[in-house]
């Protein structure tokens, strides 16, 4: 056998702490770049079993599928399974939204999906120190509190960035050295996006002025987001204890902790524990100290200074439905989407977020598409026992009002699909199955 490169112990040293051992299934998000590919080739040589995923947005046109044309032929050379989801995105889609917020979006949400479908322990992406180093930077310019100078987790739930702690310089090395090909996004050279800025002239800047800045930046996160452990494993019964769940809401109960002049780390413990938006932030902090009857409000939420709380509300779109019967095959608008139900002869074997199969012949209608609800809970395909609808969103990395994009479709007994995430064990398709429908959700 032959003795582990120096980057091969380090990725193996990290993934031991995580008690990622070697009978683990990863899914790996590969891109063609070089930090990617490193990644996948670390792990074949570690002896990992791998599902690789790449996503073409059909962005940079040719050069998008030439990144999918690389990964396949890498994948094919080294004997690796790989999955490619084809997502064009529209132009309607990135309307008042950033374009790298929406591909996350969705590349996160196809990953979920396949990390459930196909029963994969981790997912794997390959951030790097350098990555981590930009993330601070451009925390600190947003006022981030503790939580988010901590940066990228190593391991959240379950996904591992296992090359956290090596820089890219390594990287490129460790390519050159294992003859690795890699493929180069054009948009990376690109100054438009505020990373690319951060990448191309602050950090050189800060690695010129301070030798080893990114390594100690990332030393300094892991301190951060143990500090953010602590601190949120000593405060948060006490928030807890303040906080009352309404209907369209919460009331936040101004007790002596939330009022004191230095409450700002504990607003942001208690946004984030509740997946609210911390543009909120400055609202509760303005309004803790004023009278009655005192508003703050962004484009979906309402805070009300009450007697000795504050009142955190949705505000309801007039547009926005919450039930919807479906009574025959055909296209249905619900919310800012489309659910259509279409009987075909055959189906996609290959999974696909925004669309299901199901057996025709074990559906009753009505069926009925709505939001989700607390306590909502189905089987998911390819697993044993329940899981949380909302454990489904979170694990798609999906906030309170994102989630009414993606609806619950329901038979008259239990949840069929959490439409574009997750597929239930009803009504799967067989070997005797005539009756097929094909289900899919398009989002607005």
């Amino acid at each position: 056998m032959m003795p582990l490169d120096s980057l091969e112990q380090q990725l193996q040293v990290q993934l031991s702490q995580m008690g990622v051992g070697p009978g683990s299934r990863l899914l790996v998000g590969i891109s063609g770049g070089i930090d990617s590919v490193v990644l996948a080739y670390a792990l074949l040589k570690l002896g990992y079993k791998q599902q690789l995923a790449h996503v073409n947005y059909h962005l940079r046109e040719e050069e998008s599928d030439r990144d999918e044309a690389f990964v396949r032929q890498f994948a094919a050379s080294h004997q690796l399974p790989l999955l490619c989801f084809d997502r064009p995105i529209e132009s309607e889609e990135k309307k008042g939204r950033s374009l790298q917020e929406l591909t996350r979006e969705i590349r996160y949400r196809w990953f979920a999906s396949l990390q459930e479908s196909l029963q994969l322990d981790y997912l794997a992406t390959a951030h790097q120190a350098d990555d981590q180093a930009e993330t601070l930077l451009m925390q600190m310019g947003r006022s981030a509190g503790i939580l988010g100078l901590s940066g990228m987790s190593k391991l959240a739930q379950r996904h591992i960035r296992p090359m956290l702690h090596i820089e890219r310089t390594v990287l490129e090395i460790y390519a050159q050295k294992q003859g690795l090909m890699w493929v180069e996004d054009r948009s990376n050279a690109s100054d438009h996006y505020l990373r690319n800025r951060v990448r191309h002239h602050v950090l050189p800047a800060l690695r010129e002025a301070i030798p080893g800045i990114v390594p100690a930046m990332v030393k300094s996160a892991d301190h951060l987001r143990e500090a953010s452990y602590w601190l949120e494993k000593a405060w948060w019964p006490t928030l807890e204890a303040c906080i009352q769940q309404e209907a369209n809401g919460w009331l936040i109960h101004l007790r002596s902790p939330l009022i004191s002049l230095e409450s700002a780390t504990l607003w942001h413990m208690l946004l984030h524990r509740l997946e609210l938006p911390m543009l909120l932030l400055q609202g509760c902090m303005i309004l803790r100290n004023k009278q009655k009857g005192k508003t703050f409000e962004t484009a979906h939420w309402r805070i009300i200074r009450e007697q000795n709380a504050l009142r955190i509300v949705a505000i309801e779109d007039r547009n926005t439905q919450s039930l919807l019967q479906l009574t025959a095959v055909g296209r249905y608008a619900f919310g800012a989407g489309i659910l259509d139900i279409s009987a075909v002869t055959g189906f996609n074997t290959v999974p696909h977020a925004f669309e299901i199969y199901v057996d025709a012949a074990e559906i009753s209608l009505p069926l009925l598409l709505r939001n989700w609800e607390k306590g909502d809970q189905l089987s998911p395909f390819g697993m044993n026992g329940h899981k949380k609808v909302s454990d489904i969103y979170t694990d798609a990395h999906l906030g309170r009002v994102e989630r009414e994009k993606f609806p619950v479709l329901c038979t008259a007994e239990e949840i069929l699909w959490v439409c574009g995430l997750r597929r239930s064990i009803v009504a799967p398709i067989a070997a005797n199955t005539r009756n097929i429908w094909k289900i899919t959700w398009q989002q607005g």
